[in-house]
């Protein structure tokens, strides 16, 4: 047998070194790469945490088209400033034409208008008309509809018997609205007369619309029925 050789000073100094570097030395071998020289096939996929990322340091462009949702933001986080207004459905008003007639005893719509709204939102429906009395103790009955649904109602005074028209009236109403096609509808129908009935004029109905808003407080219930 050949006789056991001599370990020199060069030799467990160099064995030393590298049980360092190969064991527990990973400080060794992180200093000796070079610059950019780890790519995404070095990393472990799920190993960058967010302790790993330093501050401000993802961008807009580090962040694919179209993966960030709603659920990604914080509530009441973004302002005008975040968002481009031109692409916001914006508020907008729609009229009829005024007419002209005289009431009967029977509910008659005498104008109406049609919009339709972009988005859900909201609507302020206004109508008005002029009024001279045919007689004494009569009263005119407003009704609103959205596509033939009731939204508001009010009793309106004719005015005087007189001759001229004195008895300027109106009625509005605040509602939610679905996006679509609608048609708002002023009705009116005159009550207690017995042979001449009330003249109106400047008759009109507009709707206000509005992307967004609230009902803090519900609107006037619909009457349950429509009989004169």
């Amino acid at each position: 047998m050949r006789p056991l050789q001599h370990s020199s000073y060069a030799n467990v100094a160099s064995t030393l070194a590298l049980v360092l570097v190969l064991g527990g030395g990973g400080a060794a071998v992180a200093a000796g790469l070079a610059k950019n020289s780890v790519g995404s096939p070095q990393i472990k996929n799920g190993q960058v945490k967010r302790a790993d990322l330093g501050k401000n340091s993802v961008t807009g462009a580090k962040v694919a088209n179209g993966k960030l949702t709603g659920a990604d933001m914080k509530d009441g986080s973004l302002t005008a400033a975040d968002i481009d207004l031109s692409s916001l459905p914006a508020a907008s008003v729609h009229a009829s034409a005024t007419s002209s007639g005289t009431l009967t005893s029977t509910q008659a719509e005498i104008s109406s208008v049609s919009f339709t709204a972009p988005t859900d939102g909201f609507v302020m429906v206004s109508a008005r008309a002029v009024l001279n009395a045919g007689e004494t103790g009569t009263y005119v009955f407003g009704h609103i509809r959205e596509d033939g649904d009731s939204l508001d109602n009010l009793y309106w005074d004719a005015g005087d018997t007189d001759g001229f028209y004195d008895q300027a009236q109106s009625m509005f109403v605040v509602a939610p609205v679905e996006a679509g096609a609608h048609t708002y509808t002023l009705e009116l129908d005159e009550r207690s007369v017995s042979t001449t009935f009330s003249a109106y004029t400047e008759a009109q109905i507009a709707v206000q619309f509005f992307p967004a808003g609230s009902l803090p407080v519900a609107p006037r219930p619909a009457p349950a029925a429509d009989a004169n």
